[in-house]
């Protein structure tokens, strides 16, 4: 929903290089976990999209290719074969035969491929038999790991999703449960399939989580408000809040394979509940208070939980997404080493600095890096969720953030150290967008508000014009070719407020109501505009929006979230549209760019003229850059004195190229009349050392650029004549 602003400056000839021609992700540390699993040595988590693992206990982590870019809902180990492990998604159900290495989707009979499932449970005493809970009150079973048919156990949560699956193998028990609904239990499984409810004793249905207390033969459950038991085959909850707090709001719980009970509420604390106990205990000793937001033990040992620290309910900066306990929460201890599961709302690149970034984060502030998204480290000064980030190019070193809960935050040296919230600003929280000028707009409300001296003072802008229904401002547009002119997407369509116009006016695409996304203008034609639709695609405008046509062909999928237009090209627009598209004739047609890892929310350009970077909701800032073949920019030129037997030194000049080329040299001699040059026989380096042959000669140098995707030449200015050495 962001216009991406480009930027770009002429550089030398090592520009910053990312992935080469694919997309790469850089050492970014943080990020919250939703979902997980740890059984002995394996141990998997989930970011909001893709899949971490580990086979060291959890201390370290990489990255599932897989199911980069899926967002995994839960995932389960089969006990009986810690090489199996499942991961519900929202497109579909996969699995893995080799701990983690690789996944397939599977989709047995009955199943479709493709849809969505919420929550996914193993029979801990049985190889092979999985059971996958979907978002629609739905329940599946197989017995083969998934390759046989499947059996649905269908019953009534109303419009509720499976939040959560429980086998009490013991009993053959499989317990249900969603938040909002209760608890259902089949009676017995896998044979005829008798539900029933089992609500009674609980004060609220809003279930957080059931554990299994084996060696007590009982089960404890939370729900936001209350923890309780059930012994053996009661059909009553009993309520068990002895050592909670009063006011204790439920967020997470779980149960490891002694049968402990481990809690965590909304503010963070940890409480263990040990099997066949009544009393609860305090279990966070080591944690930063108030950082933890959920848990997940393993089911096969005593005391062995991981801990979500990463932010989702309550960041902490420097605190680490995973901490870890091996003793039941005695002590616990950082565990998030290469866990890179960032989630980024926006990304912006310096324009006068190639490979220096700010990153917007939902857990993490503002992350900074100045190595190209190679390595990453959190700006001080700031701890909130922050939504949208901007450099001011008219103001070297001063940037712009919008906090997810309101204000704006100022840093006056590129991001590294972060202001006070600016006062008068807390009703702004969304995108940020900074012109050619300095003024800086943001949304306020159901209009704009505008700064022109950086970031200071805002005010409202006229609001004249805007349509009456409900809407939302969804980017904001600049046009560098046009300043003082704004654009917006909106809900309802483009709309322009230009230089100093008393009232807003529409500029409708082809269709009503059509939500657009992003805004871009071509470089070369300053009236021709571009617009990302939800669900119609690219529209583009070559009469400053007056008339509008499609401009997709190419593009696979018609919901376009984010639009990139190349400063220096005219014609060159990056879209992204589940994968990333490009094209260079004015979207007349599109090819796609290599698929990154993870779906992309906002696009900017670095500096540097051929890295783009992506912005995702879980794996970081990902980055490509595109290579290019040596163009010349600025001529070589050769320094030193000019007299025999003195040693003059070329400079190859300024180069726009990627990767960096290498340099070969050729010298020349050249009359004085420059009517004609001569190679230089052997004089193929970097420098070169005056001769007799050169006296009251003029000397030149080509130099000769070039990288896998091709070369150029240039030469320099020839010198002034060269004079006599000095006699000895």
């Amino acid at each position: 929903m962001r216009a991406a602003t480009l930027a770009i400056l002429l550089v030398a000839a090592s520009p910053v290089i990312a992935g080469l021609d694919m997309w790469t992700a850089g050492d970014q540390p943080g990020g919250g976990v939703g979902a997980a699993a740890l059984v002995g040595d394996t141990c998997y988590a989930a970011p909001d999209e893709g899949l971490f693992r580990s086979s060291d206990g959890c201390r370290t982590w990489a990255a599932v290719p897989d199911l980069a870019g899926r967002p995994v809902m839960q995932v389960a180990i089969d006990v009986m074969q810690p090489a199996t492990a499942y991961a519900a998604t929202v497109s579909g159900v996969w699995r893995t035969l080799d701990a983690g290495a690789s996944w397939i989707e599977i989709d047995g009979t009955g199943m479709g491929a493709g849809q969505r499932y919420r929550t996914v449970a193993v029979n801990p005493e049985h190889a092979g038999e999985a059971f996958f809970g979907d978002f629609f009150g739905g329940v599946w079973y197989t017995d083969s790991s998934g390759d046989g048919p499947w059996v649905s156990f269908t019953f009534d949560l109303g419009n509720f999703a499976v939040s959560g699956i429980l086998v009490d193998a013991a009993n053959n028990f499989l317990w249900v449960w969603s938040y909002g609904a209760g608890t259902r239990v089949l009676l017995p499984f896998p044979g005829a399939p008798t539900w029933e409810s089992v609500n009674d004793g609980l004060s609220s249905l809003d279930i957080i989580g059931i554990g299994l207390d084996r060696g007590a033969g009982r089960l404890v459950l939370a729900t936001t408000a209350n923890a309780y038991t059930l012994p053996g085959n009661a059909t009553t909850w009993t309520s068990t809040p002895s050592g909670l707090p009063s006011n204790a709001y439920f967020i997470g719980l779980t149960s490891d394979g002694a049968g402990a009970a481990y809690a965590v509420a909304i503010g963070g604390d940890v409480f263990t509940l040990p099997s066949g106990g009544s009393l609860w205990f305090s279990a966070d000793t080591g944690l930063t208070a108030g950082t933890a937001s959920q848990l997940w033990a393993d089911p096969t040992v005593a005391g062995h939980v991981l801990a979500e620290t990463g932010g989702i309910s309550a960041p902490v900066l420097g605190q680490g997404s995973i901490w870890r306990t091996i003793d039941g929460g005695r002590t616990w201890s950082r565990s998030d080493a290469d866990y890179n599961g960032v989630r980024v709302n926006a990304v912006a690149a310096d324009p006068a600095n190639p490979g220096h970034l700010l990153a917007a984060t939902d857990g993490n502030a503002v992350q900074r890096s100045s190595d190209a998204g190679l390595t990453w480290a959190s700006s001080t000064g700031i701890t909130e969720r922050t939504v949208s980030v901007a450099f001011d190019p008219t103001r070297p070193g001063l940037a712009l953030v919008t906090l997810n809960g309101g204000g704006v935050r100022r840093s006056l040296d590129g991001g590294a150290t972060w202001g006070d919230v600016v006062p008068g600003t807390s009703s702004i929280r969304d995108v940020l967008a900074v012109d050619g000028s300095g003024v800086a707009f943001t949304n306020l409300g159901s209009t704009l508000a505008q700064s022109s001296d950086g970031g200071l003072t805002w005010a409202a802008m006229t609001s004249g014009g805007f349509p009456t229904t409900a809407f939302s401002i969804r980017c904001i547009g600049l046009n560098p070719a046009d300043p003082g002119t704004v654009w917006v997407g909106t809900s309802h369509g483009p709309f322009v407020l230009t230089a100093g116009a008393p009232a807003w006016l529409p500029r409708p695409l082809g269709v009503a109501d059509v939500s657009v996304e992003a805004l871009a203008f071509d470089a070369a034609q300053p009236a021709t505009v571009y617009a990302a639709t939800l669900g119609e695609g690219v529209w583009r405008s070559t009469d400053g929006g007056e008339h509008w046509e499609r401009a997709s062909t190419g593009i696979m999928d018609p919901f376009v979230e984010s639009l990139l237009a190349d400063p220096r090209k005219g014609g060159t627009v990056y879209a992204v549209a589940g994968d990333v598209y490009r094209t260079t004739d004015g979207g007349t047609s599109w090819t796609p760019l290599p698929r990154p890892s993870s779906s992309l929310r906002d696009l900017a350009a670095d500096a540097d003229g051929h890295t783009l970077y992506g912005a995702t909701f879980g794996q970081g800032v990902l980055a490509l850059t595109q290579s290019a073949a040596p163009v010349f920019v600025g001529a070589p030129s050769i320094t030193g004195e000019l007299r025999v037997r003195s040693t003059l030194r070329a400079d190859p000049g300024i180069w726009d190229a990627a990767p960096a080329p290498t340099f070969a040299y050729e010298w020349l001699r050249c009359r004085r009349n420059l009517k004609r040059c001569k190679t230089i026989r052997n004089a193929t380096a970097s420098d070169y050392r005056l001769v007799k042959k050169d006296a009251r000669k003029r000397i030149q140098v080509r130099v000769t650029a070039r990288n896998a995707s091709g070369q150029a030449t240039a030469e320099s200015a020839p010198t002034d004549i060269v004079k006599r050495g000095r006699r000895r």
